[in-house]
C-alpha cells in the first residue's frame, strides 16, 4: 500500500471551531452495531493506523488506492462530521465518494477486531461500488468479510 494515500489526522484541525465534549459529542455508551462506545486516544494513533493498514492490505486494488484518514481525536472527528453533513448519521466512519476519501473515527480501533473490520469493509463497499448506497455497500462488505474469513491470516 502506498503510505502517501493514508493520511493521519491527530490533535489539531486548522480553522476548526471549538467543540465542547459535553454539548456536541456523539453520546457514548455500551457498544452496539455501528456505534463506538469510547473516544479515540491520540496516544494510540499509530496503532490505529497499523490496524487499518493490515485490513486495507487485503482489500481489492481500487480500495487500496483510495485515501483513508484515521481521525485520532474527538474534536477533529466532530468537525469532520459537521463539515461532511454526516452529523447524527454515524460515529464510526464515512466515505466521500466524489472526494475519494474515507474518514474513520480512531475509536473504532478500540473495539473488537470484528467491529473495526466490518466498519472498514462497509466503507470499502462504498469505494468498490463508487456509490453512497448503503445496501450495496453492505453487500460488498459481506463479500469482503467472507473472503477475509476464508483467509488464514485473519485474526492473527
Amino acid at each position: 500500500m502506498n503510505l502517501s494515500s493514508l493520511l493521519l489526522v491527530s490533535l489539531i484541525v486548522l480553522n476548526s471551531p471549538a467543540f465542547s465534549h459535553a454539548e456536541d459529542s456523539i453520546p457514548l455508551g455500551p457498544a452496539h452495531p455501528g456505534i463506538v462506545s469510547t473516544r479515540p486516544d491520540p496516544a494510540r494513533c499509530n496503532q490505529y493506523v497499523s490496524k487499518l493498514q493490515s485490513v486495507i492490505a487485503g482489500l481489492p486494488p481500487s480500495a487500496q488506492k483510495h485515501r483513508w484518514v484515521v481521525v485520532c481525536s474527538l474534536d477533529p472527528w466532530n468537525y469532520a462530521l459537521h463539515k461532511a453533513g454526516a452529523w447524527g448519521r454515524t460515529n464510526t466512519a464515512f466515505t466521500n465518494v466524489s472526494g475519494k476519501t474515507t474518514f474513520i473515527n480512531g475509536a473504532v480501533f478500540e473495539e473488537p477486531e470484528h467491529f473495526y473490520r466490518q466498519t472498514i469493509y462497509h466503507e470499502a463497499g462504498h469505494v468498490i461500488c463508487a456509490c453512497g448506497n448503503e445496501a450495496r455497500a453492505n453487500q460488498e462488505a459481506g463479500r469482503l468479510f467472507s473472503a477475509a474469513s476464508s483467509t488464514p491470516a485473519m485474526g492473527q
